[in-house]
């Protein structure tokens, strides 16, 4: 563990208050592969991000004190479909007795350009392995960043049984590839998430998109 902690460091700007062993192990192999061979893209990692934050229970406390840069995308997801608004203007949130408005500058009548709502999730993607993908990271990142301790912890907020949570973590040692096969809808028809969280991935990224190739073969 002390080897283990030397190299998280590197890569992690603090320890988890409780650990895993393979939990740290296998994302001290993922940064080390990631490092070397490039990771998965910002937009997807973004968007995955997104949507595990839409679809667990934890909420995570935000400043009262944001302000809005012109270009700022806002997405919300709404019956299966993602709406979007763009800002033209510098805004900030005020808060007016129990309510926040956004406020603009003065004189501007227009804020915003309100976009075109598109799928959420296309018909391709498989909706129950990209969640479950998308959980596992918004889940690591909570842990990174110091929100929530453990997979303990985040299964009291989730209201889920420990166990499902430590298998659903796991998938984010899954290889960019693969992850963004998931995202984009292109992965076997055969992966399920279910043989993605009952069989032990290993942290080898090659051997990882083998068993995944024989699986949809």
């Amino acid at each position: 563990m002390k080897e283990l902690w030397s190299l998280w460091d590197q890569y992690f700007p603090r320890r988890p208050s409780h650990h895993n062993r393979s939990y740290v192990e296998g994302r001290v192999a993922y940064k080390i592969q990631e490092e070397a061979f490039g990771g998965i893209k910002p937009e997807v990692r973004q968007q995955l991000l997104r949507i595990g934050e839409s679809q667990s229970r934890m909420k995570v406390r935000k400043t009262s004190d944001i302000r809005i840069v012109p270009g700022t995308v806002f997405m919300r997801e709404f019956d299966n479909r993602e709406h979007r608004i763009t800002t033209f203007v510098p805004l900030h949130f005020k808060k007016r007795g129990i309510k926040k408005v956004i406020v603009g500058p003065e004189g501007v009548d227009e804020l915003v350009a309100i976009n075109p709502s598109v799928f959420a999730i296309s018909p391709i993607q498989d909706p129950t392995l990209l969640k479950a993908l998308a959980l596992a990271h918004y889940w690591g990142k909570q842990i990174d960043d110091g929100v929530v301790t453990d997979a303990g912890e985040i299964a009291r907020r989730e209201q889920m049984d420990v166990t499902r949570v430590r298998e659903i973590l796991r998938l984010v040692i899954i290889d960019p590839q693969t992850a963004s096969a998931i995202f984009e809808g292109r992965q076997p028809r055969t992966l399920s998430l279910e043989f993605l969280v009952r069989k032990s991935l290993p942290l080898d990224w090659e051997l990882q998109r083998q068993r995944v190739a024989e699986n949809g073969g």
